[in-house]
């Protein structure tokens, strides 16, 4: 319970700043557009932000009513597997709050970046089209790796090196998915591991008399 939520909050708040830095990306003729119309920073910021509340709001519903059909599930489960006579699931607000709380910061830290970007557009600059990129040398010419790497791996180390930012969350999705696979593979072995520990180092008896 202290290990899953954090990831999954993290691979949402990534999520939110990928998917918003494109968006604002692709209306940046927009924003510059509304700018010089006489929209402030705010104005525009509480756009965006209200869109992604609107997207925070819909996995809240979505997500409140699955943990609670799955929380009764499981509650069920564990009363039939010990033979509880009764074992009730109840629904406690404040963990549907926290929960809320929760979901919608971290879906603002995702977009802070973004959100960034859309402030330090300057309306001339914002209406026109992207300056193109400034190539310049991995390393100096003395140091040229050219006979030893070939042009696509060439062209992949320009990419890295000319958008460190974008490269440092995309290598921290991956992290984060990996981390998520070795989590639900941990289940498993766990589970073995307390069967194991149960049955075959702790009650090692043939029968309990109580």
């Amino acid at each position: 319970s202290r290990t899953l939520p954090p990831i999954f909050l993290l691979v949402s708040a990534f999520l939110v700043n990928l998917t918003l830095s494109r968006l604002v990306a692709l209306e940046r003729e927009q924003i510059g557009l509304m700018k010089a119309l006489g929209y402030n920073n705010a104005s525009i910021v509480m756009h965006y932000l209200k869109f992604v509340t609107v997207i925070v709001m819909i996995g809240i519903v979505i997500g409140s009513a699955a943990g609670t059909w799955l929380g009764m599930r499981i509650t069920g489960l564990f009363g039939d597997f010990f033979h509880f006579p009764f074992l009730v699931f109840t629904k406690s607000p404040d963990l549907y709050v926290i929960a809320a709380f929760l979901s919608l910061a971290a879906a603002i830290i995702g977009a802070v970046r973004a959100l960034r970007e859309v402030v330090r557009l300057a309306p001339a600059v914002a209406m026109q089209a992207p300056a193109p990129p400034r190539y310049r040398r991995l390393l100096p010419a003395s140091f040229s790796l050219d006979r030893l790497i070939s042009q696509p791996t060439t062209m992949m180390l320009r990419n890295i090196t000319r958008h460190p930012v974008r490269s440092l969350f995309t290598t921290l999705g991956i992290a984060l998915a990996t981390a998520i696979l070795i989590v639900s593979l941990f289940t498993g072995d766990a589970m073995e591991q307390l069967i194991d520990v149960t049955y075959f180092l702790a009650d090692r008896q043939d029968a309990t008399v109580s």
